[in-house]
């Protein structure tokens, strides 16, 4: 159905490239996981050459499925659904920009500067408590809130596994809207800052990933490459470098 083309490592991690059986080239991100007609592959990291070639082809087989599964129910989609198909899609931006578009200039100043602010005096009280620990009391709160963390993932986790079918897609759905929304917030947010306030942020956000990354021991941190090359479920894979079909 597909050819492979290359596959290499970007930014986001092992890029597939292929072209299908139209002669289009194509891209997909490989994960280290992959579910086809409910079966569900696992790429070999410690098989052979061919054992992961075959692993990408199917990656890219079943890719190049979904798109023309897609083009197809778009292509046979009556006027009537390819209109309701648009508004839903607007529906959603639609409601909280109404609310938003009926302020009045002064409202809508008010409401971004009220917004701004308000992330700003979080972020400054946060910072000043930090900044008045003791080394060790950095340590201590940096371990506790990475010991709460994965308490909270650990609980959620066991909680995911004893959801039915329909219960995981519905959490997934609202998990992907949450990611959505906090993203277009962030968005937003940003977008209302001064280059100063910017900055300031981009340095907060690096000091707590500095601060989290010195707090772990040895062993957890060993953990964290491993996982980041190895790749699960949710990430993305690495190849070797010298990987070449």
């Amino acid at each position: 159905m597909t050819n492979l083309k290359s596959v290499k490592n970007s930014d986001k991690g092992a890029l597939v490239t292929y072209t299908g059986d139209n002669g289009k080239e194509y891209n997909v991100i490989a994960h280290a996981k992959v579910t086809v007609d409910g079966v569900q592959h696992v790429f070999p990291a410690n098989g052979t050459h061919e054992e992961q070639r075959a692993y990408f082809q199917l990656v890219a087989d079943q890719a190049y499925a979904n798109n023309v599964k897609m083009a197809e129910r778009q292509a046979n989609l009556t006027d009537e659904e390819r209109a309701a198909q648009r508004e839903a899609g607007l529906r959603g931006a639609a409601i909280s920009k109404a609310k938003f578009d009926a302020m009045t200039d002064e409202q809508k100043a008010a409401y971004k500067e009220q917004q701004r602010q308000a992330g700003l005096k979080g972020a400054e009280i946060s910072k000043a408590k930090f900044d008045a620990m003791t080394d060790e009391e950095k340590a201590e709160y940096a371990k506790k809130q990475r010991e709460a963390g994965l308490r909270g993932a650990a609980i959620m986790k066991e909680k995911v596994a004893k959801m039915s079918p329909e219960q995981k897609a519905e959490y997934d759905n609202k998990q992907r809207e949450a990611g959505l929304k906090g993203a277009r917030i962030s968005a937003e947010k940003r977008a209302n800052m001064t280059p100063e306030e910017l900055q300031q942020e981009r340095e907060e956000q690096s000091r707590r990933g500095k601060e989290y990354w010195e707090g772990l021991s040895d062993e957890e941190r060993e953990a964290h490459r491993n996982k980041s090359i190895a790749g699960n479920i949710q990430s993305a894979l690495v190849v070797d470098e010298g990987f070449s079909l």
